[in-house]
């Protein structure tokens, strides 16, 4: 059975998904606006005089082809959005293209015949620049953001500082200012403003959004604490949920931590100081077991029952408990205070097939390892307590271990209970 996948963290998972579906808006708002600009500026240069567009035919022809490309830009972005390749380069390079399309615009409005940055300056796709820069607030991306702002500001001061002014105003420039300030292109105006206020409100909604969704995966998460171990539930996400309270079978390394002697030493130490050293111990193996990639299944007294090799191979596994277990017996035979006694542990594991699965009702779930493996780590624990030695491994585990690891004594097969055939067992040197 494959090892429990590792998702990505919340935070970066709903970044994800919100790039990708700020940039199906974004395709929305440039198919819509390049339609309605293209039908606007096919419809002027059907009725435009000969005279005019002899000066302006060019501008316009422009003007149609930068709208085509802006509306298949716009349904290239919704369609990778929607897709599982998008990442956030691509938004970069569809703004990035997306500068070079309405910095060309102006480019071939302040080029015109007697034309000039006046002209360009006048004309309503002039409000191409600011829409692309209000749907970068669409987008949870500052790099982006400041690389199309900085681009596209510059570019088009670059170019209306090149298209300086007309030396001479005639007539003929004079109405054409005047009518770009006629009914259709104040309309285009309006359309284009009604677009501005429209993608700021989709902004605020989206961030609202966002912020009730991390709030609620948040709940979730917290939920999913009280019977899930913390190690694992910032790996899981819904189906992982399910399946885990469906069960899964998964081949896995079981450790046994034990304080050895702990009711002598109980009896010796007064309540207080007991449970002093129960919250210690308890956190130490809690620290050790994480920091080795196991999971902390549960607390049974002063024994800890451990499980590695849900989220990794089990060769891996059996590399982490073994090196867990050398960490802790390395880390036990402190002392609490000055006048309490030292303690020691003892390890002990073995590994197979075993059911992983969250267990219970709504009310109370709990998460919980079920299979042989169990019980034989538990047997080979009882057994090297009674041979007085620190960690103890089975065959299987130390053939995982590979020649790297030549610290084990060999202790023959011995029977453990329970069991009709004798297992393998290794002794920490």
């Amino acid at each position: 059975m494959a090892p429990l996948e590792t998702h990505s963290t919340l935070a970066s998972r709903l970044m994800a998904e919100s790039d990708a579906r700020a940039e199906a808006l974004i395709g929305l708002a440039r198919m819509f606006v390049s339609a309605t600009l293209f039908l606007t500026v096919a419809a002027v240069l059907l009725q435009l005089p000969p005279e005019i567009q002899a000066l302006r035919g060019h501008a316009l022809h422009v003007a149609l082809g930068v709208t085509a490309s802006y509306f298949m830009l716009g349904v290239l972005s919704l369609l990778i959005s929607r897709s599982r390749r998008y990442r956030p380069a691509w938004g970069l390079g569809f703004a990035l293209f997306e500068v070079v399309l309405v910095l060309l615009n102006i480019y071939a409005n302040i080029n015109a015949p007697h034309a000039n940055a006046l002209f360009a300056l006048a004309s309503p796709l002039i409000l191409m620049v600011a829409i692309v820069l209000v749907l970068q607030v669409l987008r949870y991306r500052l790099l982006i953001h400041t690389t199309v702002s900085v681009l596209l500001l510059s570019g088009t001061l670059a170019l209306i500082l090149v298209g300086g002014q007309t030396e001479t105003v005639s007539d003929d420039f004079i109405a054409e200012i005047v009518g770009l300030y006629s009914l259709p292109p104040n309309m285009v105006r309006m359309v284009m403003f009604a677009v501005l206020a429209t993608i700021v409100g989709v902004a605020i909604w989206r961030s609202r959004r966002l912020m009730e969704r991390i709030a609620t995966e948040t709940e979730a998460l917290h939920d999913r604490n009280r019977f899930l171990p913390r190690e694992l539930t910032e790996a899981l996400d819904d189906g992982d949920l399910e399946r885990l309270r469906r069960g899964e079978e998964r081949d896995a390394v079981i450790l046994f931590v034990d304080m050895r002697d702990f009711t002598g030493l109980s009896e010796r130490l007064g309540p207080a100081e007991t449970a002093a050293l129960l919250t210690h111990y308890r956190a130490a193996v809690t620290k050790t077991v994480t920091d080795h990639g196991g999971v902390v299944d549960k607390f049974i007294g002063d024994g800890v029952m451990c499980s590695f090799g849900l989220k990794c191979s089990l060769d891996e596994a059996a590399v982490q408990a073994v090196a867990c277990a050398k960490a802790i017996v390395a880390g036990s035979g402190q002392k609490l205070g000055k006048d309490n006694p030292s303690y020691s542990i003892v390890c002990a594991m073995a590994c197979g097939p075993v059911l992983v699965a969250a267990v219970g009702d709504e009310n109370r779930l709990e998460f919980t390892v079920i299979g042989p493996p169990v019980n034989r780590a538990a047997r080979v624990e009882t057994f090297a307590k009674e041979k007085n030695l620190d960690v103890v491994i089975t065959g299987e585990i130390f053939a995982m271990l590979g020649q790297h690891d030549q610290d084990w004594q060999d202790l023959g097969h011995h029977p453990l209970k329970g069991e009709a055939t004798p297992t393998r067992l290794l002794a920490l040197a």
